[in-house]
């Protein structure tokens, strides 16, 4: 791979060109490349063993059979208490377990919350540069999307009044904490700014805090500092495994919580699986949940310390213990370029188009996930690879 010439993308339709979501998405579930595209964890040297044990613990309860027999709906109480257990890591406490609710993932849960919280035609805000999933959502449920600009310190209080002024959107979605995909950090002064316009002006806030524990600075929460207007995200998927496929969510009330989910009962999509519960549940309370996130967190900045040797050339924006990096491309680089080239050369990354949120527009850089590579190795050949690229130069 490394000897492969790298050169300029075929002119093809954007759905088949080299750089395009779906040709990306393709070759990372096909194996043929490094995978830097798909942010997921590491696996924990731990989480085999892990789960044979959850599961022959879960075999050993007498009355577990009853708990299979229908649906969990929001969780039932062990679950609950367990979530805001965990939760209390990064809320100063345990909410409430009415509050808490658990999910199918992140992505059921923005659909759920965004169909009963904006709904059709209305407007959310988020972000610049957001989680990627949040705009099909959008165009799912027929709602309007609008970025928000950011700087180095999250979204811009001026911007955001601004457009609160203007549009009156019914919610921001954000990610204060090791933001995705640029990885910054919302302080406690801007989250104060954020909430309390907000609050003025009638706006709910989705918090999404997947990546909040690994950080070892973390700030308060914007759910901490304004719990009356803020929903709390939590996903499961980065810190234990992306196959449980739970996430947390707290609402502001018990009352809240009751009508965002309450008429969707019957709707199963969105409920976090039975045994997901069952072990996550189990997990939390028997402590091997802080041991798996504990283990990932240290694979991951084993997986940043190479990043930083190999990429230490090149301007990019991380944390010690990210998942992922945001690169920032030299000129003449373009994003689609750059990634066009580095799939030539082996190695898959992410455009920033994927993240930018109308009227924001892309930056000149890509996301490099670290997490997907089984080995340390690969991700070593892989950045190893990015920095040749690199250092060979855009084509003319």
């Amino acid at each position: 791979m490394l000897d492969k010439e790298i050169d300029t993308a075929p002119s093809v339709p954007a759905h088949e060109a080299p750089g395009s979501d779906d040709t990306l998405r393709l070759d990372a579930l096909s194996g043929t490349h490094v995978d830097f595209y798909q942010d997921i964890p590491p696996v924990p040297a731990a989480r085999d063993e892990t789960i044979r044990s959850g599961l022959v613990a879960l075999s050993r309860v007498p009355e577990i059979m009853p708990r299979f027999r229908s649906h969990r709906y929001t969780g039932v109480d062990t679950d609950r208490d367990a979530a805001a257990q965990w939760v209390a890591r990064r809320l100063g406490g345990a909410p409430d377990a009415s509050r808490v609710v658990l999910t199918h993932g992140t992505q059921s849960a923005l659909l759920m919350l965004l169909s009963r919280l904006v709904g059709p035609g209305a407007l959310l805000f988020t972000e610049g540069l957001t989680y990627p999933s949040v705009k099909p959502l959008a165009r799912l449920l027929g709602m309007e999307l609008r970025g928000v600009p950011m700087d180095e310190d999250g979204l811009l209080p001026d911007a955001f009044e601004q457009a609160c002024r203007d549009r009156r959107p019914k919610a921001l979605y954000c990610m204060p904490t090791i933001h995705n995909p640029t990885t910054t950090y919302m302080s406690v002064q801007r989250q104060g700014e954020i909430a309390d316009i907000a609050r003025r002006h009638g706006v709910v806030v989705l918090e999404d805090d997947a990546y909040g524990l690994f950080s070892d600075r973390p700030p308060a929460t914007l759910t901490a500092l304004a719990p009356d207007i803020t929903w709390y995200l939590c996903s499961l998927a980065k810190p234990l495994a992306v196959q449980l496929r739970v996430t947390l969510v707290v609402a502001p009330t018990e009352a809240a919580a009751i009508d965002a989910f309450g008429p969707t009962l019957r709707m199963t999509h969105w409920m976090a699986a039975p045994l997901s519960a069952e072990m996550v549940s189990l997990w939390i309370r028997n402590g091997h949940a802080a041991k798996l996130l504990e283990e990932v967190r240290n694979e991951a900045q084993a997986r940043q310390a190479a990043a930083a040797e190999t990429l230490r050339n090149w301007t990019y924006q991380t944390d010690p213990r990210s998942l992922h990096l945001w690169l920032r491309l030299p000129e003449p680089w373009s994003r689609q370029g750059f990634v066009a080239a580095a799939r030539e050369a082996g190695v898959l990354v992410g455009s920033s188009d994927a993240f930018a949120v109308p009227p924001c527009a892309p930056p000149e850089a890509v996301r490099v996930c670290l997490g997907a590579p089984t080995r340390r190795a690969a991700v070593i050949d892989g950045l190893s690879i990015l920095d040749r690229v690199l250092s060979h130069g855009a084509p003319q």
